[in-house]
């Protein structure tokens, strides 16, 4: 199967400097993407591209999966007449995973904690995950969007702080070394300087890809 339709590319500027890094690699990936491009998953050096198509049968990106990184594009609805791609609503780097949400839900973050990284990571990517992992060694702690103080809640506002999260009892209680909670625009910024130090240069180095 082909697509005989660009590639689309969301035009999000929702969560930054995330959104205006993404959206430069998925420009740049376009442009080395041939007219008529097959629907199969592209493998790039160590990078692999999965696509899925709107209802009118256009294409976008839905995963970049790397060696360290991995990129989930779901952010945003597709209508039938949808002339943009969804924006990324998972980024997976190293020791940390930032999750971001149209509606302003969350956000949600993931930071690495265990004893072997190198070990871990296939299981800490995975969202397969078992329900209670307080049972075991603590590996992971999470951060939601919340606010300090509920007078400080608004509908639809997006809080500015990330609020130290056990999930109800399914992830490790807090331990004394663990901030109560982390500044968003800290977590985007990083996720942000890692995607354009790494990803970035890593997808402008590609070739352009021949026609099948």
């Amino acid at each position: 199967m082909y697509w005989r339709q660009p590639l689309l590319i969301p035009e999000a500027a929702q969560f930054q400097p995330v959104d205006n890094v993404v959206t430069g690699l998925l420009h740049s990936l376009a442009g080395r993407l041939p007219a008529g491009s097959t629907a199969r998953p592209l493998q790039l050096d160590d990078l692999r591209i999965e696509f899925d198509c709107t209802p009118s049968g256009a294409r976008f990106v839905r995963w970049i999966r790397g060696r360290n990184c991995q990129l989930y594009f779901a952010r945003g609805a597709l209508s039938p007449s949808s002339h943009r791609g969804p924006a990324v609503q998972a980024v997976m780097i190293p020791r940390m995973i930032l999750q971001l949400f149209g509606n302003e839900a969350g956000p949600v973050l993931e930071l690495y904690v265990g004893k072997d990284y190198r070990a871990d990571q296939p299981r800490f990517f995975s969202w397969d995950r078992p329900e209670d992992l307080a049972a075991g060694p603590r590996w992971l702690v999470r951060y939601t969007g919340g606010w300090d103080h509920p007078r400080q809640c608004r509908p639809g506002v997006r809080p500015t702080r990330l609020l130290y999260d056990d999930m109800g009892g399914r992830l490790h209680p807090q331990e004394p070394d663990d901030p109560d909670s982390l500044a968003l625009a800290d977590a985007m910024q990083q996720v942000g300087s890692w995607l354009e130090r790494h990803l970035l240069p890593q997808v402008t180095a590609l070739p352009v890809i021949p026609a099948d």
